[in-house]
């Protein structure tokens, strides 16, 4: 696929909660290869947007595409197989577990069985952490999470916590992840690590679709950014022609868009 062609589309994506329009005809593309930032105010639906992406939410009307198929019909674990992975907001994974073990659970759906196999450790599970190894530790490398391999995940600093989460979708081995607010929560300097293991991913070749409030993250990543406001597109373009659009500075309370703009 050429690495302008678009690998993830949403094609007029609208959802409602009872009386409630969250999203109304939202459409947008990510192309093999770019990160692509979904930006809005707090309600313009944005969540909703990467849960029916995802497959946890099914959409009232429009459809998803990865690689020209339709993906409506597939559940969000079929997606992941499918080369679609989610990271979420709050940590998640087994505290009681190593980072290793931890990430070694993204890759669980080409494995022998399923998840549970991997809490109890059975002989097939045995034999398939052994031949993953390999690419766990490289995945490791690649996050910054080197020394941290055996380290229980209960005792790693949040920073780090969220960088397993980035780690454990990269073991999947995705062709899109959808990342939900990957910077939230962090310090200065752990949105630096996150930003940095971030761009590996991308030079990997990995098409990212990020959802996000920190607009300091967002200058520094995105090729694309497409704006919500109240369940609808409002702009779209590159950082540097949207962050100076009027209808993008009066969604954000008539204010420049800043690093701390709401999400």
């Amino acid at each position: 696929m050429p690495v302008d062609s678009p690998i993830l589309e949403a094609r007029g994506i609208s959802k409602s909660f009872g009386g409630l329009q969250a999203l109304r005809d939202v459409s947008f593309s990510v192309c093999k290869g770019r990160v692509h930032a979904i930006i809005g105010p707090n309600g313009a639906g944005k969540s909703t947007l990467i849960s029916i992406v995802s497959g946890f939410l099914k959409p009232d009307k429009g459809q998803i595409y990865l690689r020209d198929d339709c993906i409506d019909r597939i559940s969000a674990q079929g997606r992941v197989k499918k080369g679609l992975v989610r990271t979420f907001q709050d940590v998640r994974g087994f505290s009681r577990l190593s980072v290793f073990e931890n990430i070694l659970l993204g890759s669980h759906v080409h494995g022998p069985r399923g998840l549970s196999d991997f809490v109890v450790r059975s002989g097939s599970i045995r034999r398939f952490r052994n031949s993953q190894r390999d690419m766990v530790f490289s995945i490791l490398d690649s996050v910054g999470l080197a020394d941290d391999g055996e380290v229980a995940l209960s005792v790693l600093p949040f920073g780090k916590q969220r960088l397993v989460g980035l780690a454990r979708a990269m073991a999947s081995r995705p062709e899109v992840i959808l990342l939900d607010e990957p910077g939230a929560g962090l310090s200065k300097e752990e949105m630096d690590v996150m930003v940095k293991a971030i761009r590996v991913l991308v030079e990997q070749g990995v098409s990212l679709l990020l959802v996000e409030h920190h607009m300091s993250m967002i200058e520094q990543l995105s090729d694309e950014v497409t704006v919500l406001d109240f369940g609808q597109v409002i702009c779209h373009g590159r950082w540097n022609e949207i962050r100076t659009d009027v209808r993008v500075r009066e969604a954000y309370l008539g204010g420049a868009l800043t690093s701390h703009a709401r999400s």
